[in-house]
């Protein structure tokens, strides 16, 4: 018998509010995603940060099909949980593939910082 393929679904979200890193943002939704879900709920996702765009403050996040709500309601949840302020994450779009996802993600608009004086 054949073994199923696991079937991925890639979400691209935004993150409003100061900049944050490539690894604070993973640490942040995995930590997020275990507090929610547990371990079994981590596992279950395997939430992978794909690419994340510094300058447009947005990123694809990889996760199994089941689990797309986990991984979403994990990333609304995410600034209380880690006692971010001032700090908003959403999904913009859930796609099957990566190329669509980086094309959705290309075409946000760039987030642009004024420098406080």
């Amino acid at each position: 018998m054949k073994a199923k393929k696991i079937r991925r679904r890639y979400l691209v979200f935004k993150i409003i509010g100061p900049s944050l890193t490539k690894e604070k943002t993973e640490k942040i939704l995995k930590e997020t995603l275990f507090k929610l879900y547990g371990l079994k709920g981590v596992l279950e996702a395997s939430p992978t940060l794909i690419y994340f765009d510094p300058s447009r403050q947005g990123g694809i996040i990889s996760c199994t099909h089941n689990t797309v709500t986990y991984v979403r309601a994990a990333l609304s949840w995410a600034p209380p949980i880690a006692s971010l302020q001032n700090t908003m994450f959403y999904t913009v779009k859930v796609t099957g593939t990566i190329k669509k996802a980086k094309k959705i993600l290309s075409s946000l608009q760039q987030v642009v910082t004024l420098n406080k004086v």
